[in-house]
């Protein structure tokens, strides 16, 4: 019996090689980097590396047995060596990682909002479970059915990933939301927001692209070419992406708000500020507090310094 979805096996695998050198370059910048996160993110880091690492060398073990070790292999041998269930794990746990992780961020956000974080948190674990749930159901895989045997698990596949692209796009959305009611009116801290909006963008859309690409192609195109697995493999790198890139881009904002708070005691102001620009000043510290309803301070508030202080505010995120 021939395999026809080897050749979508062989570009996913060969996706995911490439994905994994990418984050393996953050992961690296990031060790290098000598960050100062909280210890749970130190750890997060290294357990996404070893969740990477296993996949990886697990579908290259699959890819050199079909293409260098058997001598034409038939479609039950291939599924045989295939680690279809492990790719499922460690998506799940790779999901999961990550989404909490940005969790974590929309909770600091919203100034530690109970419901917020766990109830994202509370999502997150609930997704982890359905996926979690499909690898179990597919060790019940019926390997002389071929492919057509996956059908044992296929409502909880398609229920796992429309789940993600759901989460992922809700977190994104609150961020995205979050985000734009901490404009300040300056410059300088509003370009930081506007790139923290951007990486939320593209938090949500990158994941759920591939996610949506998943469910399409699993639904649509034949069982037999199985185009699906393409996006499928490298998913879990996709995720690791996702939050190295939201951490190192971090790291950056972490320096550039530093920047934007010690220019104010560096460089000092001179002369008194007039009334125009008190108030100002007023109006654009006002936007910041968003729903604080504090009676404005009546003393002179120079531009520059509180230009610096809505900067240092923005540590809140890292």
């Amino acid at each position: 019996m021939a395999w026809t979805a080897l050749g979508s096996v062989t570009v996913g695998i060969l996706l995911n090689f490439w994905l994994y050198g990418v984050v393996c370059h953050m992961y690296a910048t990031y060790w290098t980097s000598r960050s100062r996160d909280f210890l749970w993110m130190r750890l997060l880091v290294p357990a996404l590396f070893i969740i990477d690492t296993v996949q990886t060398a697990a579908d290259g073990y699959f890819l050199y047995v079909v293409t260098v070790q058997l001598n034409h292999p038939d479609g039950y041998t291939i599924l045989r060596v295939w680690p279809c269930q492990l790719a499922a794990v460690t998506q799940s746990l790779s999901a999961v990682i990550v989404t909490l992780a940005l969790t974590h961020r929309l909770y600091r956000l919203t100034k530690n909002n109970r419901f917020i974080g766990f109830g994202f948190a509370f999502l997150a674990v609930a997704v982890f479970c359905v996926g979690f749930t499909a690898a179990i159901k597919m060790w019940t895989f019926d390997f002389s059915k071929g492919l057509a045997g996956f059908n044992v698990a296929e409502d909880l596949i398609l229920a796992w990933h429309s789940l993600e692209v759901a989460l992922n796009f809700l977190i994104s959305g609150a961020l995205i939301y979050v985000l734009s009611r901490s404009r300040t009116g300056f410059k300088g801290t509003d370009s930081l927001i506007n790139s923290l909006i951007r990486g939320a963008v593209q938090t949500g859309c990158f994941s759920s692209i591939f996610s949506l690409i998943v469910i399409i192609t699993y639904t649509q195109m034949p069982v037999e070419t199985s185009i699906c697995l393409i996006f499928i493999l490298p998913l879990g790198r996709v995720y690791s992406v996702t939050l190295m890139d939201t951490v190192i881009s971090r790291e950056m904002l972490k320096r550039d708000i530093s920047e934007h708070s010690n220019s104010y005691a560096t460089h000092g102001v001179s002369g008194a500020p007039t009334n125009t620009i008190e108030l100002r000043v007023r109006k654009e510290v006002s936007v910041y507090d968003g729903d604080r309803m504090d009676t404005p301070d009546k003393s002179p508030i120079s531009p520059k310094k509180a230009e610096a202080d809505a900067a240092s505010s923005l540590s809140n995120i890292a």
